[in-house]
């Protein structure tokens, strides 16, 4: 087991290393590409986390082991999955078709994406179990699309599309999940109603917020418009989780004090005109 000391004192990238690399079990050499940061200054990072931590070996026939680093309960981490995108090239070369007949419905994957080559358009998808993980939501977000980005140049070039044409790029997501791990939000949820799962739908009956404490305390959106909700919904959540405001009965009790009060005041004045 290994038992985590000074947590709050620890920067921003040796928590997101340290998930990266004892919870998600990924190499130096995935997080250095996904961080963009040298492989080097990835293995300094884990260092400097090491000695941040108690381990308590255990003999295991004979041999000195290191027990797993158990998950000490990230907080406010944004993650971004289950991403899919529709991409409409404005031409095709020859090798693309001949691709397309060869998978036929298939995907092809490549790293953490999935290609799927269709007659007039490209369909990307992140792969199943990748997520984009940051402390900071426009991070995450940015490191998403940075990887797609990258994702789409190489597929491009290897399968045979061109996408852009006079700066235009036709590009169009079809769904998108942002998710915060360790949400006080959803801790709180539980606590005041004793469930561990809402689901809020839009119009048309599909998921846009949800809260999950099945698994963690989480809150997130989901849909292709998941993050203009974030940026209209977590404003009121803070509001909500920090500030405690008042509810509509709350305000209208509120109002109905001020206006009697501030008849009382205006009967008090004029009387004292007329003295």
């Amino acid at each position: 087991m290994v038992n985590i000391k000074n947590w709050d004192n620890w920067t921003e990238k040796q928590r997101v290393v340290y998930d990266l690399y004892y919870n998600q079990k990924l190499t130096q050499k995935v997080i250095s590409y996904r961080l963009k940061i040298s492989q080097q200054a990835v293995s300094k990072l884990i260092k400097k986390i090491n000695k941040n931590s108690v381990v308590r070996e255990k003999i295991t026939g004979g041999c000195i082991s290191k027990g797993m680093v158990t998950q000490r309960g990230l907080y406010k981490i944004w993650r971004i999955e289950a991403m899919s995108f529709n991409v409409k090239p404005y031409y095709f070369y020859p090798r693309y078709a001949k691709k397309m007949k060869e998978i036929g419905n298939y995907s092809i994957p490549h790293k953490n994406w999935r290609i799927f080559l269709h007659e007039k358009i490209v369909r990307i998808q992140l792969k199943e179990g990748v997520s984009f993980r940051h402390l900071e939501k426009d991070a995450a977000l940015k490191a998403a699309e940075d990887d797609f980005n990258r994702f789409l140049y190489f597929a491009s070039n290897k399968y045979g599309f061109e996408y852009e044409k006079e700066g235009r790029i036709s590009i169009s997501c079809n769904n998108m999940e942002i998710e915060q791990e360790g949400s006080e939000f959803a801790k709180g949820y539980i606590k005041e109603s004793g469930e561990t799962m809402l689901n809020i739908r839009d119009n048309n009956g599909k998921i846009c917020f949800f809260i999950d404490r099945s698994k963690s305390d989480e809150h997130g959106y989901k849909g292709k418009d998941a993050y203009s909700h974030s940026e209209v919904l977590e404003p009121y959540i803070k509001d909500f989780l920090y500030y405690n405001p008042l509810n509509n009965s709350q305000i209208t009790m509120r109002i109905n004090d001020i206006v009697n009060a501030l008849e009382k005041m205006t009967k008090v004045i004029e009387e004292m005109k007329h003295e």
